[in-house]
This record gives structure tokens, C-alpha cells and sequence, in this order.
């Protein structure tokens, strides 16, 4: 049976499964899953204007501040004897509030991860109950406060270099330095979302002024990027930055194309991507969604079999 995964990640990288229906981290000694919440529920705030007359009004925008959000846990240790059943409890019990605790007094958030969603969160508090009654077990239920108004999912494509298969290819008409070959034939990425989409872009160094199409926009930095280098397009964030062997960091906004612009998302469905084969690189289309996928959540609200 498919199971998805719940889980937090503080920007520490330490791991925290919110849904685990098989191992934790104590030999099997303590399980937990997802028994309600309202994660799933979504909103957005309209800005309106009336129409004249007073008949009826116009939306003339959507947004999203901060949301609020609750996840409740049934924690449960079984199996080990009554004392080390407690506690193995206790001890997630401490490990959960030093992991959510880590991001709060740092002000940077963590990750809340939904089957394959994820968003950055904050889990700012926790209340608890059933854990008195003389029986490892406790119910937990955790808020979140979520600044992005987004949920994402990360769908990483690559490009290898050396690939062209020679022949006349074609040279995209203007400035662009590069004529476009096929590379074993013409590569395809696919959107499967419903509608544009962000990307990230890393090209791998070496590389000199790296260029490529992806359906009708060409994507160009005019700068150069050494061996253990990388160039990184961030739509998200709006930066082109290069990153250095070293992991320093390298303002190349200024490198970029402009006008076609490196910020153009990419539209649903197919698109064909032309590269001259000299440099290796990788998209990720990110797609944004109001809420995580319901396909990802078969089995979540499901009574675990060791209830």
C-alpha cells in the first residue's frame, strides 16, 4: 500500500515525520499519523471596487497574507515494555518542540512537506492531549503560520553537454551567439501544471554565455562560468547569481537577457528546448498551488493498522 510522506524539515535540515506508518527512529518503538487538520482549506482575499450605480462590483485583485494552519498528530508507542513505550514518547515529544523551537528563535522558517508538496512554515504552537492517561499515547496538534501563499512542487528536468548530433540546426534570429542543434533529436520538457509556471534554472560551468530556447523565449546570461561553477536563473526570488567553487556568491543580475527576458515562466503542456550542447543545465518547473495535492493523499485519513 502507498504511503505518503508528512513531515517538517527545520532550515537546520533536521528531520521530523509528522506521518510514519512503519519506522521512526527508535527501532519501530513509536509511530505517528496524521488524523486531522484543516491544511487542505484554502482562501484568498479579494480587493474590489463597486460598479457606478451601485449595481453589483468588480474584483480587482487576489491576495494572500499569512495563513494560519493546524495539523493534528496521534503520537504512539507500543510493544517495549510500559516504561520504555513512555519514554520513547517523550522523547519525540522533546524532539518535536526542539525542532520547531530551532526556526522560531532563529526567524527563519522551516519546511512543511505534504506528500510531494511543500511550503515554508513556521510551527509557532503546539497543545496536547490524552497524554496523561497512563498509556504512551498523546495527541498533538501543531499550528503553522505560512508566509508564501503557495504550496510547491519541484519538477527538475536536465540537460546534458556534448550531446549535438551536428546537421544544419538553426540559428535563432538577433544577437544570440548560439546556433541551436538537435541533441539526439529535439528535447522536450513538459508543464503538467494547469497554468505558467516559475523555473530554476543551474547551468554547470565551464560555460561561456550560456544560452538556450525553451519553446518561444530564449534564456541568456552573457557572462562566464568556470569548471565547478554553477549559474543559477531563480524566478522565484528574481536573482541571477553564479556560485563559485567555494560557495560564494556572484550578482550576475545585470548579465542577464533582458529583453527576451530570463523571468519568463514556462506555459503548461509541451515544450521544445534548444541548447548548443556545450554546457550541461537543469530546470525545475515549480508549481504552485493554493493547496498541496489531493492524489498525494491516498491512505492519509485512513485508521493506521496499529491503531
Amino acid at each position: 500500500m502507498l504511503q505518503i510522506q508528512v513531515y517538517y524539515q527545520n532550515h537546520m535540515g533536521e528531520l521530523l515525520f509528522l506521518l510514519n506508518r512503519s519506522r521512526y527512529c527508535l527501532e519501530g518503538e513509536l509511530k505517528s499519523a496524521v488524523v486531522g487538520g484543516d491544511i487542505m482549506d484554502y482562501d484568498w482575499s479579494l480587493t474590489t471596487v463597486p460598479r457606478y450605480g451601485s449595481k453589483g462590483g468588480r474584483v480587482t485583485r487576489f491576495g494572500r497574507d499569512v495563513t494560519f494552519k493546524q495539523l493534528t498528530v496521534q503520537v504512539s508507542a507500543a510493544s517495549l515494555g510500559a516504561e520504555r513505550n513512555t519514554q520513547s514518547l517523550w522523547q519525540y515529544l522533546d524532539e518535536m518542540t526542539r525542532i520547531f523551537s530551532v526556526d522560531v528563535e532563529a526567524m527563519v522558517p522551516g519546511t512543511l512537506g505534504f506528500g510531494t508538496s511543500r511550503v515554508k512554515a513556521y510551527a509557532y504552537a503546539s497543545t496536547k492531549t490524552d497524554w496523561d492517561d497512563g498509556v504512551p499515547f498523546a495527541l498533538v496538534t501543531i499550528n503553522f503560520a505560512i508566509e508564501s501563499p503557495y504550496w510547491y512542487d519541484y519538477h527538475p528536468v536536465s540537460f546534458s553537454a556534448y550531446e549535438t548530433t551536428g546537421g544544419n540546426g538553426f540559428r535563432y534570429p538577433g544577437k544570440y551567439p548560439v546556433k541551436y542543434c538537435m541533441t539526439g533529436g529535439v528535447k522536450y520538457i513538459n508543464n503538467w501544471h494547469y497554468t505558467d509556471s516559475p523555473v530554476i534554472i543551474t547551468v554547470y560551468g565551464p560555460a561561456t554565455n550560456p544560452t538556450f530556447k525553451v519553446g518561444d523565449n530564449v534564456y541568456a546570461v552573457y557572462t562566464s562560468i568556470a569548471e565547478g561553477e554553477q549559474l543559477v536563473i531563480d524566478q522565484l526570488t528574481n536573482e541571477v547569481y553564479r556560485l563559485t567553487a567555494l560557495g560564494e556568491k556572484v550578482n550576475e543580475f545585470h548579465s542577464r537577457s533582458k529583453n527576451p527576458s530570463v523571468f519568463e515562466p514556462i506555459p503548461p503542456g509541451e515544450s521544445a528546448v534548444y541548447y548548443s550542447g556545450n554546457f550541461a543545465f537543469k530546470i525545475v518547473i515549480v508549481e504552485q498551488r493554493s493547496e498541496p495535492k489531493w492524489e498525494d493523499l491516498r491512505n492519509l485519513w485512513e485508521k493506521p493498522s496499529w491503531l
